[in-house]
C-alpha cells in the first residue's frame, strides 16, 4: 500500500470539502471519492462495484450511506458494505491523519 498526502491540515481540509458532498480525488493513479461526514472523512474508490458509475456523482443519504446516482445502490462508507446485500462491497481507503497532513492509502 502506498500513502498519498490529500491535505496538509484539517483546516485545508474543512476549506476544500463540503459537508457530506463526495468529491473526486486522484492517488496513486487511482481514482476515489472522498466524503466528509459528521462521523469523519472517508475514502473509497470512486466506481459503484454494480455498474462502475462514478460515486462522487451520487449523494449522501440521511442515514450517512453514499448513494450511486445511477441505481441508487446503498454503501455504508465506514465499513464498505452495500446495504441491501444486491451486489459487491465499496473497496475502502484507509485514511490517516499524520503530523504534516491527512494520508489516504491505496493498494
Amino acid at each position: 500500500m502506498q500513502w498519498y498526502k490529500v491535505f496538509s491540515s484539517e483546516q485545508a481540509m474543512q476549506n476544500s470539502l463540503t459537508m457530506n458532498k463526495p468529491v473526486k480525488l486522484t492517488a496513486g493513479g487511482k481514482t476515489l471519492c472522498l466524503v466528509m461526514t459528521p462521523k469523519g472523512v472517508f475514502a473509497f474508490h470512486d466506481a459503484c462495484p454494480h455498474m462502475r458509475f462514478p460515486l462522487h456523482q451520487g449523494r449522501v443519504n440521511p442515514f450517512g450511506e453514499i448513494v450511486c446516482a445511477l441505481h441508487s445502490y446503498r454503501f455504508n462508507m465506514e465499513t464498505g458494505e452495500e446495504a441491501e446485500q444486491r451486489g459487491s462491497d465499496l473497496d475502502c481507503c484507509p485514511l490517516e491523519w499524520r503530523e504534516d497532513g491527512l494520508y489516504v492509502g491505496v493498494a
